[in-house]
């Protein structure tokens, strides 16, 4: 890993890795959410009909926040809010839910926070909504799964090239295929 600069974000892009959450809007791919891991925690950006989205980040530290943007007669502003304290990164065990998404008909990012490579996971629309759940999982513990699994929401999208393991899951599923 690279040495890190006074901002904390890495200097390679090889150390992020970034993953689309799309889905398929007659037909063509759209992106609804991204994900980026990094030595810096993980960062999740959701889409919204107007405005700039909502973005999140899990600190290495356990601090989890919520980011909005506004627009101030002096430029963009992006407020911090400390939604909750949870153990740093290493310290996680079993399955800890993180957040409830959901997505409607009318919500795209307005544009992509990489350009660059990245995995995509498609999620399937139910109801016109792509609804989903982001979780982060011990490595090496799948049997925590068990508790999700006896709910009614058995499609899972585990990404186990992390630390934690990120999961997603949702009532509706998944494609399979990519573009």
């Amino acid at each position: 890993m690279g040495a890190l600069p006074k901002s904390g974000r890495p200097t390679r892009d090889g150390e992020y890795l970034r993953i689309g959450i799309m889905t398929k809007d007659r037909g063509t791919p759209r992106r609804v959410a991204w994900i980026t891991t990094g030595p810096g925690g993980i960062f999740f950006g959701v889409a919204r009909a107007t405005g700039w989205g909502t973005k999140y980040s899990y600190h290495a530290d356990g601090n989890f926040y919520r980011s909005a943007q506004s627009q101030t007669p002096a430029g963009p502003k992006e407020t911090q809010e400390l939604i909750s304290k949870h153990p740093p990164i290493p310290e996680i065990r079993g399955l800890l839910q993180l957040l409830s998404v959901d997505i409607g008909a009318g919500d795209r990012l307005r544009n992509f926070p990489f350009k660059r490579r990245y995995e995509s996971v498609y999620v399937k629309p139910l109801n016109g909504r792509v609804s989903f759940k982001l979780g982060l999982l011990e490595p090496g513990v799948p049997q925590a799964l068990d508790a999700i699994k006896k709910k009614e929401e058995h499609h899972f999208r585990l990404i186990a090239r992390t630390e934690p393991w990120i999961l997603l899951w949702n009532a509706a599923g998944f494609e399979t295929t990519s573009f």
